[in-house]
């Protein structure tokens, strides 16, 4: 949806709400941004041509379009979250096996009760194990079982 504009030195200002998110992330346009650009281009536009009034609620509709998809996306990373810790919360006592990556690159298979569970700064739920040298990540978890049932048929798979 492109803005266009006129500034008062007569120089053409054009943006894109469309292009205001790349992947996600803001490149450089905020709402107050988009408003900013908005109210210059009616402050300067040429009286003999106006903005036609649909395109300009069209505009004002992507740029809520846009707020609304970002606000979706942070509420369900949140959600996401949640789940991760509420469900790394109930492994404690639990059986788990896992593999992950050594320092040379090896895979390795790590299995073990869980003990405790942190949660770091970046998000990633790690599991601590009962032999206090391993932590398992729990998107690496592969296997859950009960302690009695060690060896047996798993409980719960991990996706």
């Amino acid at each position: 949806m492109p803005v266009n504009g006129v500034t008062p030195t007569g120089t053409s200002v054009t943006a894109s709400a469309s292009t205001a998110t790349q992947g996600g992330n803001a490149v450089g346009m905020s709402t107050d941004d988009f408003y900013k650009l908005l109210i210059a281009e009616l402050r300067y536009q040429d009286p003999m041509q106006p903005m036609d009034n649909a395109k300009m609620v069209d505009q004002v509709a992507g740029i809520r379009s846009i707020e609304a998809s970002t606000t979706t996306t942070a509420t369900l990373q949140a959600v996401a979250r949640q789940q991760n810790y509420a469900t790394a919360a109930t492994l404690i006592g639990k059986v788990v096996t896992g593999t992950v990556t050594d320092a040379t690159g090896k895979d390795l298979q790590v299995k073990g009760t869980v003990t405790r569970v942190t949660f770091e700064k970046n998000g990633q739920v790690v599991l601590e194990l009962d032999d206090g040298a391993n932590k398992l990540p729990l998107e690496a978890v592969t296997n859950v079982e009960n302690p009695g049932q060690a060896g047996q048929a798993p409980v719960q798979q991990a996706a």
